[in-house]
This record gives C-alpha cells, structure tokens and sequence, in this order.
C-alpha cells in the first residue's frame, strides 16, 4: 500500500446550483399551476361567459329582427336570460357551470342591462353589427372597473381543464420536494479516501483490499468510475462521482483526480480503462441504485 493523506471531497457547487434551479423551476411550476387551478381560470372564465352572452344576444337579435318581433318581446326574452349558462362553443362543452367559475359566483346573474334595454341595444347593433367583436362588447368590457379584453375568445376553461392544472401543480410540487431532498441529502455527503480505504457518498468504508475491480471507462468524459468489490461473501458496487463530489477545477486542486489517484494508488486488482463501453446509458440509470450496497 503507497503512502497516503485522508482525502475529503464535498459537494460541488456546479451540483448545487443545478439542484437549486431545480428546485426553483418546480416550486415556481407548482405555485403558477395550482393559482390557475384555484384562481386564475375560474377568474377568467367570468369575462368569458359574459363574452358568450355577448355573442349569444347579437345572435338573438338578429333573429328578433328578421321576425319582425317587438321592442317588448326582446326585453321579456333578454330580461330572462342568465349570463351563467352551459353551452358547448369552439369544441369545448360546459355541462355543469359551478365547477368552472369562483366559489360564490351568482350563478342566476341575467345579463347585464346594455343587452335588455331595447333602444340603447338596438341603435348600438346598427352601428357595430359587423364589427368582428359582439355588439357592445368594447364598451361593457372596459365600463365599471373592468378590464376585460375588448376581443376576449370567449373560450371558457372546462373543469377537466381546470383540474389539470391541479395535477400539474401536484405533480410539479413533487418534483420540487424532490429536488429539496435530493439537495439537502446531497449537501450532507461526501466522498473519502482514508488509510483503510474509500467511502463513497453515504456509504460504509470498502477497504482497499476489498475492491477486485474498478471501471475508470468514464472517469476522463464524465467523471465517473465504479468500484467492484467483496463484502459479506457478495460482489457488490459502489460509484466514484468527480462531477457531484470534489471536481476538476485546477484553481481547487482537482480534488476528485487526486481522491481517485489516492484509491488507485492502494489497488491491485483489474483496472478497466480502455474497453469499449458497452450498456453505457443503462448502467448509468442504474448506477443510482447499486453505488452504495454497502449501507445496507
């Protein structure tokens, strides 16, 4: 066994400010996700369903003309009308209008009073009935303290619409919290190279004299090298990671080159360099799960 000085490396910072992104890109994806959910399209969906009365009297109304009816007639059937009202438009099909709007919407709000009076509607129709937007749409839409979009699409959010936005948000909230675990788990490892032999990330000591083989195929491209090894009568496998732990910066030392010359140093068994490397992707996934059989 050649000489030795104990070896320390610690997380990167190129590792943990990926995971720090990580963590941030998935919180923000939740956060947005589940206000759409909770918020955001329900909120929405009011201007639209007021854009689809909008659309729904222009309609009307040109049939009330061509049927010659009376400025009474209108106003009984406009009078009568609810803003809230399922309908299918654009492939889109709402069959239940609750689900979709705010928790306390007035679901029996008639339409707004523009749309009723006779005169005002009627005069306003000549002028704007074959302008792309429904009749008196421009004027409500920015009235009252609204701020709606004078050329709303009218496509409201369905719930199943609505409900993906919670899977989402759940499914990114997930991540996130994954994210975290994996930083904070990560934060508290670190590889080490003493006398008796290498601790990997959150492993036990594999004594020098335990390891029979080590693959350094990757250790020049990725940093990486895998460490084969007897404990317990069983060959197992533990991974030497440069680019988590320790590094390459010459201005630091290259801690990860100097831990793994420390570990070749004290070996003797097969050393596997220049073979051609076969399975690669698929022994990189499953690398995660087998670098640290020795803590169990």
């Amino acid at each position: 066994m050649s000489d030795f000085s104990e070896l320390i490396c610690k997380p990167t910072k190129w590792f943990l400010w990926r995971a720090v992104a990580m963590a941030v890109m998935f919180g923000v994806g939740a956060f947005l996700f589940f206000k759409d959910w909770k918020v955001g399209y329900p909120k929405s969906n009011i201007e639209k369903y007021h854009f689809v009365a909008f659309e729904k009297a222009n309609e009307a109304f040109r049939q009330h003309l061509e049927d010659e009816k009376s400025p009474a007639e209108w106003e009984t059937f406009a009078s009568a009308q609810k803003v809230f009202t399922p309908f299918k438009r654009h492939g889109v099909e709402v069959k239940e209008v609750a689900p979709t709007v705010p928790k306390g919407t007035d679901l029996a709000t008639p339409w707004p009073g523009v749309l009723v009076g006779y005169e005002k509607y009627a005069a306003l129709y000549e002028k704007e009935k074959n302008t792309p937007i429904p009749v008196a749409w421009k004027d409500y839409s920015n009235s009252d303290g609204r701020k709606w979009s004078e050329k709303s699409d009218g496509d409201v959010k369905s719930e199943g619409k609505i409900k993906e936005q919670l899977y989402i948000g759940i499914l990114c909230l997930v991540l996130f919290l994954g994210a975290v675990f994996i930083f904070l788990r990560t934060m508290g490892r670190s590889m080490r190279v003493t006398a008796e032999g290498f601790s990997p990330a959150g492993g036990k000591l594999i004594p020098f004299d335990s390891i029979k083989k080590i693959d350094a195929r990757k250790w020049n491209s990725k940093g990486l090298a895998y460490l084969f090894y007897e404990s317990d009568g069983k060959e197992k496998k533990a991974k030497v990671d440069g680019m988590v732990y320790g590094q390459f910066k010459k201005e630091d030392g290259e801690p990860a080159q100097k831990l793994f010359e420390q570990i070749l140093a004290n070996f003797e068994g097969e050393l596997i360099e220049l073979a051609p490397e076969e399975d690669e992707d698929k022994e990189d996934s499953t690398s995660e799960g087998t670098e640290n059989d020795s803590a169990k």
